[in-house]
C-alpha cells in the first residue's frame, strides 16, 4: 500500500475522531521525548525521539486530510520564516 493510500485507509478504518485524538496523543509523546532528549541525551532517547517524530508525521498527514490543507498557507509561513532568518543574519 502506498503512503497516500495508507493515510486514507487509517482515517477510513479508525475514523476521523479517533485519528485526531491519536494525533494529539502522538504530539504529546513527541513533546515528552524532546524534553527527555534535551535534559539527558542518550542514544536510546534519540532513538525514541526519532520514533515519535515518525508517529507525528504520519498522524499529521492524516490531519491534513481530515481538516483540509492548503499548501499555500505553508508557503506563506516559510516566507515569513525566511524573512526572520534574513533579519537575524543581518544583525
Amino acid at each position: 500500500m502506498n503512503r497516500n493510500a495508507l493515510i486514507h485507509a487509517a482515517i477510513e478504518v479508525f475514523g476521523r475522531e479517533h485519528q485526531t485524538l491519536k494525533a494529539i496523543e502522538e504530539m504529546a509523546e513527541l513533546t515528552q521525548a524532546i524534553i527527555k532528549c534535551e535534559s539527558k541525551p542518550s542514544m536510546d532517547r534519540l532513538s525514541d525521539l526519532h520514533d515519535e517524530i515518525s508517529d507525528v508525521q504520519i498522524t499529521l498527514d492524516q490531519l491534513k486530510i481530515i481538516y483540509g490543507y492548503d499548501p499555500v498557507e505553508e508557503l506563506s509561513k516559510r516566507d515569513k520564516l525566511e524573512e526572520l532568518i534574513m533579519r537575524e543574519v543581518q544583525k
